[in-house]
This record gives structure tokens, sequence and C-alpha cells, in this order.
């Protein structure tokens, strides 16, 4: 454990000592180094620590009306695309293709204090601002960025600047190795295009001695299941750090109602049975993270809202949506506001996400999606379980 020395050098060792104390259920040491690490992060002008830290206490101390600002932030910049899926949801934004330039500038205003921001669309690269907000980003170190992307726009100069983030991953969604499976399915797409900046990516890595973390989205259906050992040589071969496996997201289309492949058909489950222990190895033995979300291995210790985990992503995060909605996460069925209404100053401290801090600390999850309670929500935003002393204090277990 660092014990205060008055030293205005180990306030990041004073908050990883606070979070062994946490672990250890010294709750009451826990929230006294945090605070001590706040005092010296303020002393020290460093804003991002100083929120971190304030942000750990607040947790803790169950507080809904939050001084700390949002830790994480996922953006949709854009609705528009290159290319027209036929598995994409994209007709939401269909009232509003580019988030306009002053909700931008909101979220820029926000690089000091982040710890995590994700870019989506639709395709960034198409947002007239994307490549400013992606200067001004350089500026802030402590942010870890996620880029997700059908991969086509990426090219020797993009790639250059998102070397300069410290940590930096490009997530590139593929639902086949075969050229016209592929192109069929991402209409507009070039399979030739994708390869060559896959290899680029790769080359461009070892050369400058910086490489970036690669996760591989493969979204299952009917056409493309039986590929899945394939796509997992491909990801092997081209470096990727991470594969995740999904199901095609539920819009209610002809196409979705043709291509929709149950984890639980019979068929299907005696096929993942056999195929998923070979490929596991073989991602295992080539330092390849699966992350199975189809049938269920990556959700297996995730742990369920109704078991007494807390779900505090309405304290850490957003989810800022091209049109200005805002939610708290992805999957959060209630928007908490609008940024054409309100400032994201307003919204995170609002009617509506104190309510919703209040309910999930007095274990009412009406305002929540069912599969969150159920425990099918990443369970990196389910990470203290709370249980009630006799004399109504909190604590973490």
């Amino acid at each position: 454990m660092v014990e205060s020395s008055g030293s205005t050098d180990n306030y990041i060792n004073i908050y990883e000592s606070a979070l062994e104390e946490w672990g250890k259920q010294s709750f009451d040491r826990s929230i006294e180094l945090f605070g001590e690490s706040l005092k010296v992060a303020e002393i020290k002008g460093d804003k991002f620590f100083a929120n971190k830290a304030l942000n750990e206490i607040e947790i803790r101390q169950e507080k809904t009306y939050l001084n700390s600002l949002p830790r994480v932030i996922h953006v949709t910049l854009t609705g528009r695309c290159n290319m027209r899926c036929p598995f994409c949801y994209l007709d939401r934004y269909q009232d509003n293709k580019d988030m306009p330039g002053e909700h931008c500038r909101e979220i820029i205003k926000l690089f000091p204090y982040l710890q995590h921001l994700t870019w989506q669309g639709g395709e960034a690269f198409l947002h007239p601002a994307f490549k400013e907000m992606i200067l001004e980003s350089i500026n802030f170190p402590n942010i870890e960025q996620t880029l997700l992307t059908n991969g086509l726009f990426l090219d020797d100069k993009w790639l250059d600047l998102f070397q300069k983030i410290p940590k930096f991953t490009i997530v590139i969604s593929l639902e086949s190795i075969e050229k016209e499976t592929y192109e069929g399915l991402r209409k507009g797409g070039s399979f030739e295009k994708l390869i060559s900046n896959i290899r680029l990516i790769n080359s461009l890595g070892e050369k400058n001695n910086h490489r970036f973390n690669l996760l591989l989205n493969i979204i299952l259906m009917k056409r493309n299941y039986q590929e899945t050992e394939k796509m997992i040589d491909f990801a092997i071969e081209n470096k990727f750090n991470h594969v995740m496996l999904t199901s095609l997201y539920g819009n209610g289309s002809e196409f979705y109602n043709q291509e929709y492949l149950s984890p639980d058909e019979s068929r299907i489950r005696e096929y993942f049975s056999a195929l998923m222990p070979g490929i596991t190895e073989k991602a295992k033995q080539n330092n390849l993270y699966l992350d199975d979300r189809f049938t269920g291995t990556g959700k297996a210790e995730a742990p369920a809202a109704g078991q007494g985990a807390i779900c505090f992503s309405p304290w850490q995060q957003l989810f800022i949506e091209s049109t200005g909605e805002v939610k708290s996460y992805c999957s959060c069925v209630h928007a908490l506001g609008n940024l054409k209404n309100n400032s994201i100053n307003d919204i995170w401290n609002g009617e509506k996400i104190i309510g919703l801090r209040k309910n999930i600390i007095g274990r009412d999850y009406s305002l929540c999606n069912p599969a969150c309670v159920e425990g099918l929500l990443d369970q990196n935003n389910l990470k203290l379980i709370y249980r009630r002393n006799k004399d109504g204090k909190c604590c973490a277990g």
C-alpha cells in the first residue's frame, strides 16, 4: 500500500493503491486514498486524473448529481456511409445525416477528461469535422480511441495520423473472405481494397514500430456461418489481436428474416459445439482473443444485475448519436436528452439520468434494457457489487 508522502509525483500510485484497498474491502481507506489522489492531481493541474479520482469517489458514495465529467464517450458522427449493407440499421439516421458542428465542439471540450473515445457511424471518415477532431484529440494522450469502420478509407495519411495516438484500436467488420459473398453483402465495397488496406496497416506498424490493436467483427448469418473457421484463419494471418462473433442486429427487415441465424436452433448449436473447441485452441495458440458473443461463450462470466451487479455506465459514459440523441450506453432503452435542446453538461446531470442513477442504486431496473439485467451486457459495465450494511451504508463486495 502506498502511504501519503506529500509528494506531488505519486498520485497515480495512490490511485492504484486505492483500487487495491477497495478490492480487499478496506472501503474507508480506499475512499481516503482516492481523495488523496484527487487532491494531489489537482495540485499538479492534471485534469484527467483529478476527474478520474473524483468519479471513483462519487460512484462509491452513490452520488446521483456528479461533479465529475464523463470518462467514456461513444460518438456516432454521421449516418452517411459509402456502403449500403442490407443488414445495417442506418435508416434510423434519415432525418439528420451529420452531427452538427456545435455538437462536435461540445464533445471536444470533454477531451481533457476522457479515458476512452469510440468513433462510429456510418463512416466517421465522411464527417467534415472528423479530421479536426482527431487532430485535437492527439493533444490528450490519455484518451484510448477506437474506430469502427468498414476499412475502405484507411490509407497511409490517415494511418500516420492515428499512429500519433498512443492507444488506437481499429475495428473492421467482415462477413466473408470470399470476394463474391463479401461484395454481395457489402454493397459498394471492394474486397481487393479492403485486403490492401489491412496489409497496409500491418506494414506501417512494422515500419514505424507502432502497432494498432486490430479487431475483426464477424456478423454470423445463414450465408456465411460455415466460413467461421476460415475467417479465424484470416484474422491470424493478418495479425488481428481480437475477433468478435456476433449475431445479426434485429431490424425486422426482409433480409433479417431470411438470414438470421439462431444459436438456439439444434442444427446450429451442434455445428458450433463441434467447431468452437478447435478454433478456440487455434486462437489461443496464436495470441488471438476470441470473443464469442454468438453462442454465448463470451458472456458466461458477466454478472447479472438481478444478482446484485451495479451497472455504472450512467456514472461514467455517454453514447451520442448524430441526431443529437444521448443515451448512457448503446443498448439503453431510453434517451437521456438531445443536444438540439440541451448541452452535454445539462444532460449529464439532468432529471432523466439522475432518475436512472437513483433507480439502479435502489435495484429498480425498470428503465433498463432487459438484456442488461440478465447479464448479457459487456461485463466491463458491471464492476461493483454493492451490499447494504445494517446501518444503511453502502459498500462493495
